[in-house]
């Protein structure tokens, strides 16, 4: 590389440092989300400049020029005004309301290039129309010239916690593809849609959907909103949603919010991370209020065991109740409802968590608040209402644990009331993951 174009490239990367790479956020905008910005800034940002150094002198000179305090009042008065002008956009979805505010806050920047809610505003907008690894690059320099403006935190944390939800983690099975339904997605929503068409016609008649949005979030919905469903997602020639209108729906869902997606597939029981159908459920077991249990994928429910779903509070919609983790192992005739109490005169259920490599032997009742993972309960054993069972932990057979009791991690509890006998070695956890996940794959069902 001679030394002019090194040269030329250092004075490119002090201007980015200096005064924000707004050419990369032009390009951004005019490029990616479809917006019509003003015309003037397609003279200043339309294209990079040859001399970055001449450009930075130029770019110094103006922003120490700016100092004037009527240049900073009116700055604030239109940021102030592109707030508002957003919230307009919340209520009406006008999107030529975002390309006036893109502008503004172009205009701003060129000026005011340390002025960190611009470009918080700009990251909003690039998240509002979904172009999500876009919205960081202005939200990064945003951050960097005020680390203490905390929505811009709080908006990279969401934009993040969206991605990840796409992509999956290395345990998960990624729900998008370049913005439409990943392979594994689009099969497992494909077997979702068939179990609810149950005369195989290619469509859910509003009963058939009335059953579907009823068993995902507890709620039978009024019938204009199934018509609606299938005029806006699409629908056959009797208005009726169709396979394609459903996936439709998904998309939308999992563009807005992938977690929701997660959670829907959990309720009708596939592992929400791999995205496959993959609990042992007994066709003699009895599970209340199915809408309201979490399953975390390859657990064991045996016959005449009984999960009470359906206790759940007062109130409208969808609460989970119970949520089980994966590699579970609920033995014959166990019992798990979550525990309540009377708090200021009000009776109330409060929802129960179970975590991973859980195994509730035979004719257990469970009415604890949490029980961690890497945890064995023997057979006939009653487990309090409240109590708090820890990571790593043995409860032997006929031993019955108090109310309100915490049972502390790796601890051995035995009698009736229950008591600490013994500690457990640190292996435990391995011992009791291996033996979950042997247990599951050596399974057979009998019924």
């Amino acid at each position: 590389m001679n030394n002019s174009l090194m040269n030329n490239t250092i004075w490119k990367s002090k201007t980015n440092n200096d005064f924000g790479n707004l050419f990369e956020i032009y390009n951004i905008f005019t490029h990616s989300t479809g917006l019509e910005l003003a015309p003037d800034l397609a003279t200043k940002f339309g294209k990079e400049p040859d001399n970055w150094k001449h450009y930075y002198a130029q770019k110094n000179a103006t922003v120490d020029g700016a100092d004037d305090e009527s240049l900073m009042t009116q700055a604030e008065k239109e940021y102030s005004e592109a707030q508002a002008f957003l919230k307009t956009f919340q209520n009406d979805g006008n999107v030529s309301v975002l390309s006036r505010v893109a502008s503004k806050m172009m205009w701003i920047l060129d000026v005011f290039p340390t002025h960190a809610g611009c470009y918080y505003i700009l990251g909003f907008i690039l998240f509002v129309l979904n172009r999500l690894d876009d919205a960081l690059i202005p939200l990064r320099t945003g951050r960097l010239v005020d680390p203490e403006f905390e929505p811009i935190a709080e908006l990279q944390e969401e934009i993040k916690g969206i991605l990840k939800g796409y992509k999956g983690s290395q345990d998960e099975a990624p729900l998008l593809e370049q913005d439409t339904l990943s392979p594994e997605l689009k099969e497992t929503l494909e077997e979702i849609f068939r179990n609810f068409d149950k005369d195989q016609d290619g469509a859910l008649r509003p009963e058939e959907l009335d059953q579907f949005i009823f068993t995902t979030n507890g709620s039978h919905p009024p019938a204009p909103f199934l018509r609606q469903m299938g005029q806006r997602f699409g629908s056959n020639s009797r208005g009726w949603l169709t396979r394609d209108g459903f996936l439709a729906f998904y998309l939308e869902q999992t563009l807005d919010d992938p977690s929701e997606t997660r959670n829907d597939l959990g309720v009708h029981g596939y592992d929400p991370q791999t995205l496959k159908k993959r609990n042992k459920v007994s066709r003699a077991s009895v599970i209340c209020g199915s809408q309201n249990i979490i399953l975390g994928g390859k657990t064991i429910i045996q016959t005449e065991c009984v999960i009470r779903g359906d206790l759940r509070r007062t109130g409208g919609g969808h609460a989970v109740v119970v949520a089980i983790g994966r590699y579970c192992l609920l033995s014959r005739g166990s019992i798990i409802r979550p525990p309540y109490k009377t708090y200021k005169g009000m009776f109330s259920y409060y929802p129960m968590k179970i975590g991973d490599h859980v195994t509730i032997g035979e004719g257990s009742i469970i009415e604890a608040a949490t029980i961690g993972s890497h945890v064995t309960i023997g057979k006939n054993c009653i487990i309090g209402r409240f109590a708090i069972i820890k990571d790593c932990c043995c409860i032997t057979d006929n031993t019955v644990i108090p109310p309100n009791t915490v049972v502390p991690s790796f601890s051995v509890y035995s009698g009736s009331p229950g008591t600490y006998q013994d500690e457990l070695p640190e292996c435990t956890q391995e011992l009791y993951e291996n033996k979950t996940k042997d247990y599951y794959a050596k399974f057979t069902a009998k019924d």
